[in-house]
């Protein structure tokens, strides 16, 4: 820290602040592994086995969903990172999307 602030001088505070901005956007590692566990326990618990295809789904069903609160709300992770997600996510795997009768 003693040599941060001999290089920046008055300067430490500021890139202090812009260094915990773009830190408090990323999440460790462990985090994310927990969070993705703590969703995907659940469903792995209620299936006999667990295939590459069931794992996928999961992923395409969360990267797809929309956060319901929060500073996210309203944008699943998929449009976060720039794509763009029909209001029937589904019909990106195939099917025609859902007409109303």
């Amino acid at each position: 820290m003693d040599q941060a602030a001999h290089l920046l001088g008055e300067h430490l505070f500021e890139v202090w602040e812009i260094l915990s901005a773009i830190l408090g956007r990323i999440w460790r590692g462990s985090m994310a592994a927990e969070c993705v566990n703590r969703l995907l326990r659940p469903r792995l618990n209620a299936r006999k086995h667990a295939d590459q295809g069931g794992l996928d789904l999961f992923q395409f069903l969360h990267n797809t969903h929309r956060f319901p609160r929060g500073k996210r709300a309203n944008h699943s992770p998929a449009e976060l990172v720039g794509i763009v997600v029909p209001a029937d996510h589904f019909t990106l795997l195939g099917p025609a999307p859902k007409v109303a009768i």
